[in-house]
Order: structure tokens, then C-alpha cells, then sequence
């Protein structure tokens, strides 16, 4: 959870660095989405049967880490998160 943390803050140049596009949306190893006026920092992965993302979204200093055994739609699921982190705003 501190690396979370660490990038829902974006404290120091370096992690800045990370979540700057640097072509189609893919900051360095980092995607970078809009949604409405929240930027979503985000990275997936898997391994068998593993499907896992994670989300930091600074302008709410908050994000989350779903690993899951199904095949969720982990997209579905991280903007339902968002729409629960802004009501909390």
C-alpha cells in the first residue's frame, strides 16, 4: 500500500516523471486515462488465472488494488470504485 500511496501523492520529480505520457497515453509503464475532469494512473497485469490492476487517482488522493481469480471486467469494476471515492468528496 505504501507504493500505492506514493503515487496517489506523485511527491518527487521521479514518480511525476512515471505518470507523463509519452505516447498513446502510456506514461513509463504507467497507463494514463481521463475520466470527466480525474485522472486515472494505472497499471495491469496477470499471471494464469490472475487478472490484477491497479489505480491511483490523485486529484482524489485516493486508489485501489483489485487481484482477482475471475475473469471480472477490472475496467467495470475501477470506475465503479471512482464514482464511490468522488461521492465521498
Amino acid at each position: 500500500m505504501r507504493y500505492l500511496q506514493a503515487q496517489i501523492a506523485e511527491k518527487g520529480p521521479a514518480i511525476r516523471l512515471t505518470h507523463q505520457p509519452t505516447r498513446n497515453d502510456i506514461g513509463l509503464e504507467w497507463g494514463v486515462r481521463h475520466t470527466g475532469s480525474y485522472r486515472d494512473i494505472q497499471h495491469t497485469g496477470s499471471t494464469t488465472g490472475v487478472p490484477t490492476h491497479i489505480s491511483a487517482f490523485p486529484k482524489l488522493g485516493s486508489g485501489c488494488v483489485i487481484l482477482t481469480n475471475s475473469k471480472a471486467n477490472l475496467r467495470k469494476l475501477i470506475l465503479g470504485m471512482q464514482a464511490l471515492l468522488k461521492r465521498k468528496k
